[in-house]
C-alpha cells in the first residue's frame, strides 16, 4: 500500500502531499481530475520547485517531515488543463498563459546542503570560456537519484542477473502523475553501445497494466559526455532533437508524418552520474529486424539459394508491405528535414539528418485485427544531428564531426571518413542511401554487415563463368563504379538473392537510385515520394493489399488491461 506519511521515496510525493493539503482547504470546488492535472503540470513545469523538494527528500533529517509549499505559493487560482500539462511536459516549464499564482511573487527557497550532499545552484561563472561546469552543460543540475548498485552496461549485456537488476530499478523520472499506481520493469529489450532499454508498465491496485513505456538508459563515454558536439541547447543531443520534434508534434492536430517518428515521453538527466534516461512510447509490434528474421532465415538456410524461388511465395515479404515501409521512411525523413509534410517550409526549422536508418531501428505499431498493415515508426536518434551555427565563410561541423574514422561499407560512402574537397556534407541524400539499404534488405531477404551488394562484381572460374557465391559479391558503398545498372543490383534473374526475382522492376529501380555511390546522383526525397505515389496509383492491387504475413512480436501478457506477470522478459536481446 502507498505510504501516506513521510519519509517518502520520491521528492514528488512530498510536493503532492503539500499541494493536496493546501488545495483541500483553499480550492474546495476542484475535482480530483483538476487536482491531479494541476499537480502534474506544476511538477513538470517548475524546475526550481523540483530542486526544492529534491533537496528536502535527500536530507536524512528534513525528509522525516513534509517540506511545506515554497514561496511563492505555486498553486494557481484556477486549475490547469490537459493542454497545460502537455505543454509543461514538452517544454519543461509552466505554460506562458498560466493562471495567476495565489500569492505575490517572491524568491523560491534555495536548496539546502544536507546529509546527502545536495549542493545549491552554483553562482554564475565568469564568461571566459574556461568555465566548469562547461558552458554547453545546463547551468543548474537537478538532484540525481541514488544509483548506488545500478548495474553497468557491460554487466547488463552479459549477465542475466544484471538484466534482472536493471528491471528492478525505479523509473527514476520526475513523477508524471499523482496516481499511486506503480511502475514495474517488465521486459528487457536490448543493449548496445548506447546503453540499455527495457519495457516498464504501470500497474494498478488490482495488478492490471494501465500504461507502458520504454526506458532507454544511456551511459555515454566520458569523452562523449564532455564533448560539445554531443550536446544541443544544454542537453544531450539525442534529448534535444526529441524535444524539438515533439514540440512541433504538439502544435499540430492532426500531425501527419509524425506518426512515423518515435514519440518521447520525457527524460531524466543525471549530470553528476554522466547518465541520462529517455522515456519513449512503446511499440508492441517489435522491430522490423525481428519481423523479417524468419523470412531471411528461410532464404539463406538451403544450400544453393537459387533453388528457393520455386518454393512457396508465402515465404516472401509481400511487395505491398515493402512499398509501405518505403513510403513511411520517406515521410519520416521529410519531417526530420523540414518539420512538415507541407510544401511550405517551417520557419527556423533546422534540418535533422538521422544517419542510422536500419531495420533494427524501425518499429511496428499494430492496429488490431481490422488491418494487418502496421504503422512504420523510425526510432533511435542517437546518431542524428542538426548542424551547429557557423559563419558561412568558415568551417562547418558537417561532415567532419559526424563521419566514421574507418571505412565501413554498411554506411553511405560520404559517411565513411571525410571525402572530397570540399568534403561532401551529410544530408537528406545520406539518409536516402540508408532508406535504400533497408529496402534492399527487404527485397533481397538478406542481411549484410557490409551493406547492399553489387552482383556483377562476382568472381569468375577458370573457364570465365561467373561465380555467384555470396562471398564473391562486393559492397555497393565500397568503390565508385559509376551509375548502378540492373546487372549490378538485382539483375534478372538474381542467383545470389533469388527472392528479389519476384518483385517489380519499378521497386528495384528505385532502390538502385537510392544506392548510387555519389550523393548527387541519388534521388531526392521529393522525387522519391512522387515516384512511390505514382507506382501505387498505377497499381491499386498493391496499394490496397493489407495481408501481412510478417512474424511480428506478440506480447499479450503486456497488453493494456492484462494482468502483470513479473520475471517473464529477461532474455538477452540483440
Amino acid at each position: 500500500m502507498p505510504r501516506h506519511n513521510p519519509p517518502f521515496q520520491q521528492a514528488f510525493t512530498y510536493f503532492s502531499q503539500d499541494a493536496r493539503r493546501y488545495i483541500r482547504q483553499n480550492r474546495p470546488r476542484w475535482s480530483t481530475t483538476n487536482i491531479n492535472i494541476t499537480i502534474d503540470t506544476i511538477w513538470h513545469g517548475n524546475q526550481a520547485l523540483r530542486t526544492y523538494y529534491g533537496a528536502h527528500a535527500a536530507n536524512n533529517v528534513t525528509r522525516r517531515n513534509l517540506a511545506g509549499l515554497p514561496t511563492p505559493n505555486p498553486i494557481p487560482d484556477r486549475p490547469f488543463t490537459r493542454a497545460n500539462l502537455t505543454a509543461a511536459r514538452t517544454h519543461g516549464q509552466l505554460p506562458a498563459a498560466a493562471p495567476p499564482a495565489a500569492t505575490a511573487p517572491a524568491a523560491i527557497a534555495p536548496a539546502v546542503v544536507g546529509a546527502a550532499g545536495i549542493a545549491p545552484a552554483p553562482a554564475p561563472a565568469q564568461q571566459s570560456g574556461n568555465n566548469y561546469p562547461f558552458d554547453f552543460w545546463p547551468s543548474q543540475w537537478d538532484p540525481d537519484p541514488d544509483t548506488e548498485g545500478w548495474p553497468t552496461l557491460d554487466e547488463i549485456t552479459s549477465e542475466r542477473e544484471a538484466r534482472k537488476a536493471f528491471l528492478a530499478l525505479p523509473l527514476a523520472r520526475w513523477q508524471e502523475s499523482a496516481s499511486p499506481w506503480t511502475w514495474r520493469g517488465a521486459r528487457f529489450l536490448g543493449s548496445g553501445s548506447f546503453g540499455s532499454a527495457g519495457l516498464w508498465v504501470r500497474v494498478d491496485d488490482y495488478g492490471n497494466i494501465r500504461d507502458r513505456l520504454v526506458v532507454k538508459d544511456c551511459q555515454p563515454a566520458r569523452s562523449e559526455w564532455r564533448n560539445p558536439i554531443y550536446w544541443r541547447d544544454k542537453l544531450p543531443r539525442e534529448i534535444s532533437l526529441h524535444r524539438r520534434i515533439d514540440r512541433r508534434r504538439a502544435l499540430l492536430d492532426p500531425a501527419p508524418g509524425f506518426e512515423n517518428i518515435v514519440q518521447h515521453r520525457g527524460y531524466r538527466l543525471m549530470m553528476s552520474k554522466r547518465r541520462y534516461r529517455l522515456y519513449l512510447k512503446y511499440y508492441a509490434g517489435g522491430d522490423l529486424y525481428r519481423a523479417m528474421g524468419q523470412h531471411v532465415s528461410f532464404w539463406t538456410a538451403v544450400p544453393g539459394m537459387e533453388r528457393n524461388h520455386v518454393l512457396g511465395i508465402t515465404r516472401r515479404i509481400p511487395e505491398h508491405f515493402i512499398w509501405h515501409v518505403f513510403a513511411s521512411l520517406v515521410r519520416a525523413c521529410r519531417i526530420l528535414r523540414t518539420g512538415t509534410l507541407d510544401t511550405t517550409p517551417i520557419p527556423h526549422w533546422k534540418p535533422i539528418t538521422h544517419l542510422d536508418i536500419s531495420p533494427s531501428n524501425i518499429f511496428l505499431l499494430e492496429h488490431g485485427r481490422a488491418t494487418h498493415r502496421p504503422t512504420i515508426v523510425l526510432s533511435d536518434l542517437g546518431m542524428s544531428f542538426s548542424e551547429l551555427e557557423h559563419d558561412a565563410a568558415g568551417p562547418s561541423d558537417n561532415p567532419i564531426e559526424y563521419t566514421t574514422d574507418t571505412y565501413e561499407t554498411r554506411h553511405p560512402p560520404e559517411q565513411q571518413r571525410v571525402r572530397g574537397n570540399p568534403p561532401v556534407p551529410l544530408d537528406e541524400k545520406t539518409d536516402i542511401f540508408r532508406i535504400g539499404s533497408t529496402i534492399w534488405e527487404l527485397v533481397a531477404h538478406s542481411w549484410s554487415d557490409l551493406g547492399p551488394m553489387v552482383e556483377n562484381a562476382a568472381l569468375k572460374d577458370r573457364l570465365g563463368n561467373p561465380i555467384h557465391a555470396v562471398n564473391a559479391l562486393q559492397p555497393v558503398s565500397g568503390t565508385d563504379r559509376g551509375l548502378l545498372t540492373e546487372s549490378a543490383v538485382f539483375p534478372m534473374p538474381s542467383r545470389a538473392y533469388p527472392a528479389a526475382n519476384a518483385y517489380s522492376p519499378e521497386l528495384k529501380r528505385l532502390v538502385r537510385r537510392c544506392l548510387e555511390w555519389r550523393a548527387e546522383e541519388r534521388v531526392g526525397l521529393a522525387e522519391l515520394e512522387g515516384a512511390i505515389q505514382l507506382f501505387l496509383e498505377a497499381n491499386p492491387d498493391v496499394r490496397t493489399d493489407v495481408q501481412m504475413p510478417l512474424f511480428t512480436e506478440k506480447k499479450e501478457r503486456f497488453e493494456l488491461g492484462a494482468e502483470f506477470e513479473s520475471g517473464v522478459g529477461l532474455r538477452r536481446r540483440r
